[in-house]
């Protein structure tokens, strides 16, 4: 076989590994990870790539003196659960504490981003959703279930309502938080 042969089999190789393992790597932590809920606050979102999301901030985010050096942008963030069940920041720092309970997360100034603030979904319903979780992350029942393992962490669902936003979305009570009917589908979807 020629070098030429060989090289391009192993980027073929390399092209299918890569994702191949992003896509474990992210099935792994929803099968295993710990159950973390987070509460929410308010954003409005549009990805010109990626379409319509769900824009998530985090009260958990806000953090009042981290004790990081300036400039610090990555940091690792461990968790605990408050007395209600929800994720709140136990501390925050520059190289990995021992346990299972923490996550990698950016800090600009007295801010975290966790790595899972956009939860993507059906273009038509992103607009009805946001508003419904805009309504009800100011009556603080809007959080989203994450899993972590192994530092990383991976948004397994939104809830408004107490309810996963699908099941929220087809409920009769909420009328106007129905989502549009894709064309050439009927009213159930098929």
């Amino acid at each position: 076989m020629s070098p030429r042969f060989l090289l391009f089999l192993a980027l073929i190789i390399v092209q299918l590994a890569v994702p191949s393992y992003m896509i474990h790597r992210e099935e792994r932590v929803l099968a295993h990870g710990k159950v973390f809920r987070f509460r929410t606050a308010p954003f409005d979102p549009y990805d010109p790539f990626r379409g319509r999301y769900v824009a998530l901030r985090f009260a958990s985010e806000e953090i009042a003196d981290p004790k990081l050096p300036e400039g610090t942008r990555k940091v690792w963030v461990e968790l605990e659960e408050d007395r209600d069940g929800f994720a709140k920041v136990k501390g925050v720092s520059e190289t990995r504490p021992p346990g299972e309970n923490v996550m990698k997360a950016a800090f600009t100034p007295k801010r975290l981003t966790f790595p899972f603030n956009r939860y993507y979904m059906d273009e038509a319903a992103a607009p009805a959703v946001q508003q419904a979780y805009g309504d009800h992350t100011k009556s603080g029942d809007a959080y989203v279930v994450v899993r972590i393992l192994d530092g990383h962490a991976v948004l397994q669902e939104l809830f408004i309502g107490g309810m996963p936003i699908r099941e929220f979305l087809s409920k009769d009570s909420v009328g106007a938080f129905k989502p549009r009917p894709s064309p050439g589908t009927n009213s159930s979807g098929h």
